[in-house]
């Protein structure tokens, strides 16, 4: 029987690893991963009897969607060497990843057992960091670029959190140094358009380490174009009754 077991590695560097994801990154035949920082990386090399770095595919020049397809081919060619496969992802494993999911339906296809792990998401970390209960007005969630592409109905009673807008538009290649002012531009139109120009929204970036401050910027969506953003950067547009 062959096993395939996803987990995810969290945001902040060894705090947010589960005792499951430990366990399993110590024990499977072989773990590939893609982390956020050099440290998991380091984690995983000494603790896993086996491991290979997906970065060498995921950062392979090649537009997005063909990264994504070459990583799930890899993974699931791993299978004619190995039984028992871990894919360790940072944050959450089914959280704003394609290729977790797309692996997962296929090697059930294949009749490998497929588990997948919960783990911390930055949604998570944004919620504990600026002290939101998001079911209090309820929220939605988006990829910036999808949200740009498919300009969904706004729900303005609740949070909206749009994420990686350090990068909008980058359907190419995946460069984390990407930071496409023209699509912030729009995205900054868009917002304005629906919620007026002083609406309170924050630029967001959990904390990758337990001894650093996570950054959360606040502004307004007229000013929000004079923030700096990173490819980790999520922006919440809060409500209007708050704002």
């Amino acid at each position: 029987m062959k096993n395939l077991v996803i987990v995810g590695t969290g945001i902040k560097y060894f705090a947010h690893l589960t005792h499951e994801a430990v366990g399993y990154i110590k024990n499977s035949d072989i773990v590939l991963y893609l982390a956020n920082e050099p440290l998991i990386e380091e984690y995983i090399e000494e603790e896993a009897q086996k491991c290979f770095n997906l970065s060498k595919l995921y950062f392979s020049g090649k537009p997005r969607q063909e990264s994504y397809d070459n990583i799930t081919s890899f993974v699931i060619n791993t299978f004619k060497s190995y039984n028992n496969v871990c894919f360790a992802v940072y944050g959450h494993p089914t959280f704003c990843i394609d290729s977790t999911i797309n692996t997962a339906m296929k090697s059930k296809d294949l009749d490998i057992k497929v588990t997948i792990c919960p783990a911390i998401s930055s949604l998570d970390c944004m919620f504990c960091d600026l002290m939101i209960d998001p079911c209090t007005l309820g929220y939605s969630v988006y990829e910036a670029s999808s949200f740009i592409e498919k300009k969904p109905n706004i729900n303005k009673n609740g949070y909206l959190i749009l994420l990686q807008v350090g990068f909008i538009g980058n359907l190419n290649e995946i460069d984390y140094h990407n930071n496409n002012k023209k699509k912030l531009l729009e995205l900054q139109e868009v917002l304005i358009n629906a919620y007026g120009s002083n609406n309170l929204c924050y630029f967001y970036e959990a904390s990758l380490y337990p001894s650093i401050e996570p950054i959360s910027e606040k502004t307004t969506l007229e000013n929000m174009n004079k923030c700096l953003t990173t490819s980790l950067s999520s922006l919440i547009i809060f409500p209007l009754e708050i704002s």
